[in-house]
């Protein structure tokens, strides 16, 4: 009776839409876009995320880049209590783009305004990330990437039970193929490997997936 474990199968559906302004002075791009996760064919948790990116015209190399960036992301869990948030995200970009490959920089401030009754109340986090994607074939690229997230709570996990204000740290390193599928058309073929690290053991926990996402972009 145990040769299959299906409670914590999950599905996954995002989409999104984007707008980009240009003037000589500054490139505006603004996205919204909406995620789906179920577990164990019952919803589980949904994102709604605005998202406003300003890159203006500095006096550099045609090469380099620097933007910088502000989103919030609404979080819902349909079927749990007390875990619902508000998240504020403020990063800035440096992009460098050369002839074989593009490397790409983020640092990052996120606040983490939870529901009234969240356990551990509040989050105040900061990110980096490094990525670099270059080409191996005439239409097939790659795309790695490292990053690391970092949060802490502003008081007890579970008052009485869970007496530690929480402390997280969790890493995610990818490794992606892109390429053509037909006009207009990409798929891109994703290794994710998750590591989060806690103060708190029992929170602790790693994940390996393999993602496919198909793009229509003209």
């Amino acid at each position: 009776q145990y040769d299959q474990y299906s409670a914590f199968n999950t599905a996954f559906i995002a989409a999104g839409l984007e707008k980009i302004w240009h003037t000589d002075q500054l490139e505006t791009y603004t996205s919204i876009n909406m995620t789906r996760l179920a577990l164990n064919n019952h919803l589980y948790q949904q994102q709604t995320g605005l998202n406003l990116n300003l890159t203006p015209a500095l006096p550099l190399s045609e090469k380099v880049q620097i933007s910088f960036i502000g989103g919030i992301t609404f979080v819902k869990y349909p079927s749990l209590v007390n875990y619902d948030s508000t998240i504020y995200d403020f990063k800035s970009r440096v992009f460098y783009m050369a002839e074989n490959f593009q490397l790409q920089s983020n640092l990052g401030y996120s606040l983490d305004k939870a529901s009234l009754t969240h356990l551990g109340g509040d989050r105040k986090g900061r990110s980096f990330n490094l990525a670099l994607k270059n080409k191996i074939f005439s239409d097939w690229e790659s795309e790695k990437s490292w990053g690391r997230q970092l949060w802490n709570s502003e008081s007890a996990y579970s008052p009485g039970l869970i007496d530690q204000a929480r402390k997280q740290d969790t890493e995610l390193i990818k490794f992606a193929l892109i390429f053509p599928f037909k006009k207009y058309q990409t798929l891109r073929l994703e290794l994710r490997s998750l590591k989060n690290q806690e103060n708190i053991s029992i929170l602790e926990y790693k994940n390996k997936s393999i993602l496919l996402n198909w793009t229509w972009q003209k």
